[in-house]
């Protein structure tokens, strides 16, 4: 799976169990002008570690680059908590 693919992998299960109601309330507590897909995040993590185990990377580099992607990229904010749990899990 490249990093396009896992993004979008992501973007998909995030979707699936998101809850408009607890995206708003999310928002509104943290104050972000970026939206949420309102997962909590106990089963966020639940995706996250789902997905980690679906790419591999050759190299430091290659980690560094694809962390940096969905970060980067990130339309919600949870897309953003996925990239900073895959430095934890990876």
């Amino acid at each position: 799976m490249n990093t396009k693919e896992w993004i979008a992998e992501l973007r998909a299960s995030l979707k699936r169990d998101g809850n408009a109601a607890h995206a708003k309330q999310m928002q509104a507590y943290m104050k972000s002008d970026m939206p949420y897909f309102g997962v909590k995040l106990p089963e966020a993590r639940k995706t996250f570690r789902e997905l980690a185990k679906k790419i591999e990377f050759a190299n430091f580099s290659a980690f560094e680059k694809f962390i940096r992607a969905v970060y980067g990229g990130a339309q919600h904010r949870e897309e953003r908590y996925a990239a900073l749990m895959m430095l934890d899990v990876k």
